[in-house]
């Protein structure tokens, strides 16, 4: 319930001054009830006063705004690229429709891996062995400008990658889903120059890199310290204080980590934490589905990254400048590679 606007100037101050006016007026000829009814009346509006010199602001002395905690948006990993459907029926239907339409890529083993691509890029890569229901990996049709070397298969699913600048120097390691996974030899590490978009399944949105640098979202904490930070976030950890260490620690707006590293190869996954200056950003519409999609160019660890966001999670248009962070999944196509000599070998079957 929002409570009324205090009156302007000092004439707020006379409502109790009515009252009396009242009661004395009854008084003075004779009606006797007036000055009952002043009574009461007369207390009603010294607590009205009351109330609005105590809860309302003073206009010389204007309330600090507080800053508004960016919304975090969770999504799908297909509804990033508006391919969100409501059951099992509706995937088969989807794959049904979309299917013939598609690009072979290759075929290996008895598998064929079909690709199909909308018009606003969105695509669905599609793994079949006969009659089986295929494997689906959502994907986008994000440039073609990473670097990538050292790719091999962690597991059946999910490759590792060593990010490279132009000059060949190591960025970052990354965890993909690659489009390609199936044709990609396991015996041998493979180079290539790839397509990676970042599937925003868990992200917010910052106006600025002070604004992300303030939130929550920029906090980087083991369980023990975000449990400190939790109950006492003015008092560092003894730790901090003994190193300098600053608190509480926090993501730098352009940074990236696979949770893949941490991990065991038979137990890693391609998701991510990314934080990343948005170059640029637009909606787009998916055709085959009609739902939006917004596609948001980054930059994050020293390289150029394309990021789905589902369009229903988020309203507004990312700005420029602003940081994009948050949980992510990592899909890659690599359409051409050069297998490296002398390479280890991958998993076995």
């Amino acid at each position: 319930m929002t409570r009324p606007t205090r009156p302007k100037g000092f004439k707020w101050r006379l409502i109790p001054l009515a009252p009396l006016v009242i009661g004395i007026v009854g008084w003075a000829s004779g009606q006797l009830w007036l000055t009952w009814l002043a009574l009461p009346l007369g207390l009603l509006a010294v607590y009205y006063v009351f109330w609005l010199e105590t809860s309302l602001p003073s206009a010389a002395g204007p309330v600090a705004a507080v800053p508004a905690k960016a919304a975090e948006n969770e999504s799908s990993i297909s509804a990033c690229v508006g391919l969100a459907v409501g059951d099992w029926d509706e995937v088969a239907a989807l794959v049904q429709a979309v299917a013939p339409l598609g690009e072979v890529l290759g075929e290996a083993g008895g598998l064929k891996v079909v690709r199909w691509q909308d018009p606003s890029g969105t695509r669905l890569v599609m793994e079949t062995i006969g009659d089986d229901d295929p494997d689906l990996v959502p994907s986008f049709a994000a440039d073609t400008r990473v670097r990538l070397s050292g790719v091999q298969m962690l597991n059946d699913d999910v490759a590792m990658a060593t990010v490279l600048d132009d000059e060949g120097q190591a960025l970052t390691s990354v965890a993909v889903l690659i489009e390609q996974r199936r044709l990609i030899p396991w015996d041998q590490p493979i180079d290539g120059v790839a397509s990676i978009v970042a599937l925003g399944t868990a992200v917010s949105i910052h106006e600025s890199p002070c604004a992300f640098g303030e939130s929550d979202a920029s906090l980087f904490l083991g369980p023990k310290d975000a449990e400190q930070w939790r109950l006492h976030p003015d008092e560092p950890p003894a730790e901090y204080l003994k190193e300098g260490l600053t608190w509480p620690r926090r993501m730098a707006g352009e940074s990236f980590g696979s949770y893949a590293v941490f991990l065991k190869p038979d137990q890693a996954g391609a998701s991510a934490l990314l934080s990343g200056t948005i170059l640029a950003a637009e909606r787009r519409t998916v055709i085959k589905t009609g739902q939006e999609i917004l596609v948001v160019e980054v930059r994050t660890a020293g390289f150029d990254v394309t990021v789905c966001l589902e369009g229903a999670a988020h309203k507004e248009i990312p700005p420029v400048g602003g940081i994009l962070s948050g949980s992510v999944l990592m899909v890659a196509s690599l359409d051409n590679w050069q297998v490296r000599a002398g390479g280890g070998q991958g998993p076995a079957d």
